[in-house]
């Protein structure tokens, strides 16, 4: 769903196709937030269950529409858990702490639930392990408490902000590490990534992580974890083992880049205005703000609508209007309000100029449009 321009949802039982809208998305967790309109009608909703609970053997349902099969059902076990399988998009990294399971999953299945014998979702079907692209009976699920956990978090936010190191670890053998180190445990430095926060803090190669701002690092997945679960720009204290010397170095996370499952088409807050100008605008999210030279102020335009006024002069989704002036005032836009104020002083002023910062090719640039007004009154 990430870029589309309509979402439908359709309700097999029901028969009907309903209009939906994108609220948030993680590509770590392989998931996407839709909200369905309703008009006030009450929809049928799954019951979650606990993936905590879940025991190898114990029998699985895996719901989907695989080779566009629609509402297909499928018989198996948990055959494993804690599994990690490099992203099947072909991204630059695993997806971690997966159920394994043989009930048949084929392409098609992946966001489907994967349910227990009471009917409750204890997994999101993610991804199957087959060279022919087909089912041999090795499918894997996300489990549903690592989706509960962030779930109200991307409902809110519109994406979960997770931070960057920019460090490749490794796993080595704990009699290596005792012989090298003195310790048992830790996540070993294969690579320091340039321009990252690992190499301005000065880590380096062969250094042995062992805690992550107080929270014990005993592998390569608790650091991995440690990292994704801080938001970016927080300052964390970093203890390692270079050779056999403790030192310790305070590290700022950046944002987790979009080829490592970072976000990269941002969804905007829930809060919106529709304007006569053609634009929905948005509060500036905190997701934005926290992108290297962003600016801290304005407003954020979600869409902008076909045939207005915003669209003829060039004006695209994405933007921060940070000014707005016309022959009635200079007003900087630092707030939503403050936009609002812009706009009612409109009057029945025939043109306006607005400044915006854009997010073009890695850096923000500073645009200028100018808009000419209807004298019909307010569009639609």
């Amino acid at each position: 769903v990430q870029g589309a321009k309509k979402i439908e949802v359709k309700f097999v039982r029901q028969r009907r196709v309903r209009e939906a809208r994108l609220v948030g998305l993680d590509p770590r967790l392989d998931i996407a937030v839709l909200k369905v309109e309703t008009n006030g009608e009450a929809l049928p909703a799954v019951r979650f269950g606990d993936s905590d609970k879940v025991r190898i053997g114990q029998l699985v349902l895996a719901i989907g529409s695989p080779f566009e099969f629609e509402a297909t059902v499928t018989l198996g076990i948990i055959s494993a858990q804690e599994r990690s399988i490099e992203d099947p998009g072909g991204r630059q990294f695993r997806y971690r702490h997966l159920l394994q399971t043989d009930a048949p999953i084929n392409p098609g299945n992946s966001g489907g639930p994967l349910v227990n014998i009471y009917g409750e979702v204890i997994g999101v079907n993610n991804a199957i392990y087959s060279p022919q692209r087909g089912n041999i009976g090795i499918g894997f699920a996300i489990p549903i408490n690592r989706v509960k956990e962030k779930l109200d978090l991307l409902i809110q936010q519109g994406a979960i902000p997770r931070g960057y190191l920019g460090v490749a670890v490794a796993e080595e053998d704990e009699e290596v590490l005792e012989e090298l180190y003195g310790v048992r445990e830790g996540a070993l430095v294969r690579e320091v990534q340039p321009n990252t926060p690992a190499e301005k803090a000065g880590l380096a190669v062969g250094d042995l992580i062992v805690e992550f701002n107080g929270r014990p690092i005993r592998s390569p997945d608790d650091l991995v974890d440690a990292v994704s679960d801080t938001p970016p720009q927080q300052e964390v204290l970093l203890k390692f083992l270079r050779r056999r010397e403790t030192k310790e170095v305070r590290v700022e996370l950046a944002p987790l880049p979009p080829e490592l499952g970072g976000t990269q088409t941002l969804p905007a807050p829930r809060v919106e205005r529709k304007d006569r100008l053609g634009l929905t605008v948005v509060p500036l999210p905190d997701e934005v703000k926290q992108m290297e030279g962003a600016p801290q102020e304005g407003v954020w335009v979600q869409e902008v609508r076909p045939d207005t006024p915003a669209a003829e002069a060039g004006l695209t989704p994405g933007a921060v209007i940070v000014r707005l002036w016309h022959r009635q005032g200079d007003f900087p836009i630092r707030t939503l309000q403050d936009y609002e104020k812009a706009l009612q002083a409109l009057g029945n002023a025939k043109a306006l100029s607005l400044e915006v910062l854009a997010f073009v090719k890695d850096r923000w640039v500073r645009r200028s449009y100018t808009l000419r007004l209807p004298q019909e009154g307010p569009q639609p």
